[in-house]
């Protein structure tokens, strides 16, 4: 038995080996492949997106960063991301009169839903209000909304590898909350995940 016990030790660290030699051989080839360009497929200047972003900026100011990525060898403009109409910069007048309410609306994509107009921040306790939306106006509030991500985040030269990894992941589904309240409250006998919620560009659920 002894004997039998040593074999099988040994070949258990021999299998161990084998997989550290090969998950390092593989993580070294994959760390010498060049990195992706994320800004190959926007193929535009510091100026064009200044150009793009300018109505925006007559408003927001100094709100927000430029640009999401530190390194600032990106260009990108906010309705690259954000979607809206920027060719209406405010006017030398109060922000909250004529003309410049009319320009404001003209600018942001409009809401189909009054509960969410004219807010910054997503009003508490919609429900399913905000699935009613139209994609459009989803990207123009929350650009990485994942029914809009693959859009605004995923274009081939961005992020396209990461936004399909989410799209996969509890992330999407939450399955993980609804498994877990549902088991461990005794709602359901199975502890693998059988529930969640998922859904397309248009709000309709997805599997």
């Amino acid at each position: 038995m002894r004997g039998r016990t040593r074999i099988s030790l040994v070949a258990s660290l021999l299998v161990c080996v084998c997989c550290i030699v090969v998950t390092a051989r593989n993580y070294s080839a994959a760390a010498q492949q060049p990195a992706e360009t994320h800004f190959a497929s926007r193929g535009q200047s510091e100026e064009e997106a200044a150009r793009k972003s300018a109505g925006c900026i007559s408003c927001h100011g100094q709100t927000d960063e430029p640009t999401m990525h530190p390194t600032r060898t990106v260009h990108l403009a906010c309705t690259d991301c954000h979607g809206g109409n920027s060719s209406f910069p405010l006017r030398p007048a109060p922000i909250r009169t004529p003309p410049n309410t009319i320009r404001q609306r003209k600018a942001h994509v409009q809401p189909r839903d009054a509960i969410f107009k004219n807010r910054s921040a997503v009003p508490e306790i919609v429900y399913a209000k905000w699935l009613k939306e139209p994609a459009e106006y989803i990207k123009f509030v929350n650009p990485g909304d994942l029914r809009v991500a693959p859009e605004t985040c995923g274009p081939a030269g961005c992020h396209a590898s990461e936004t399909r990894t989410v799209s996969n992941s509890m992330m999407t589904h939450t399955g993980m909350l609804w498994g877990a309240a549902l088991y461990n409250n005794g709602g359901y006998p199975a502890k693998n995940t059988r529930f969640g919620e998922s859904y397309d560009r248009e709000g309709k659920p997805q599997s």
